[in-house]
């Protein structure tokens, strides 16, 4: 957990994210939220998505400003919603909503805007690994491997043993 502190800001995270893609952030070694709640505590979890919250606020320049109620509201609801994801698959979210690709945040933030924001992304990035595995695994159903050959090469041979054996009892039958 000291890999994100209260030394490291949600914005240091942030800039740390700059070219990353949502794939490269899923494969890194980042902590889960839950993860990161289990070493420490939901305090400090809470806190640096608040981090995130108070970044989010300072860089849209809202016209209503956020008491310190609504930014720990907000900050729970994201955990509740998000709690699997990792750090910075979070500051990604956060990167996402400020550039506005899950609608506008004109004049307030409040918890139902970014939880609704947030179960959208959740379900995109759902559907991309879902679709991610399920090519994967029709390649791998297209090209057999080793296994598979030698388990049909078996079955033939099964096959071939037990119609010889078929043709001998016939045989057999007949003579009797």
């Amino acid at each position: 957990m000291q890999k994100f502190s209260e030394q490291h800001t949600a914005l240091q995270i942030s800039k740390q994210i700059k070219s990353r893609s949502i794939v490269d952030l899923r494969v890194g070694n980042s902590y889960s939220l839950a993860t990161a709640r289990k070493e420490s505590s939901l305090d400090v979890v809470e806190s640096l998505i608040a981090q995130f919250v108070l970044n989010l606020s300072h860089e849209l320049n809202l016209t209503h400003k956020l008491s310190d109620a609504s930014i720990m509201a907000i900050s729970e609801d994201v955990y509740e919603v998000g709690y699997f994801m990792n750090i910075e698959e979070l500051a990604y979210f956060f990167k996402q909503l400020r550039k506005g690709k899950f609608g506008s945040m004109y004049e307030n933030l409040n918890s139902e805007k970014v939880c609704t924001a947030l179960s959208k992304f959740i379900n995109e990035r759902s559907k991309y690994f879902e679709e991610k595995n399920i090519g994967t695994h029709n390649e791998n159903r297209e090209r057999p491997g080793k296994r598979v050959n030698e388990t049909t090469e078996f079955r033939e041979n099964m096959k071939q043993s037990l119609n010889k054996l078929a043709v001998e009892k016939e045989l057999k039958e007949k003579e009797e």
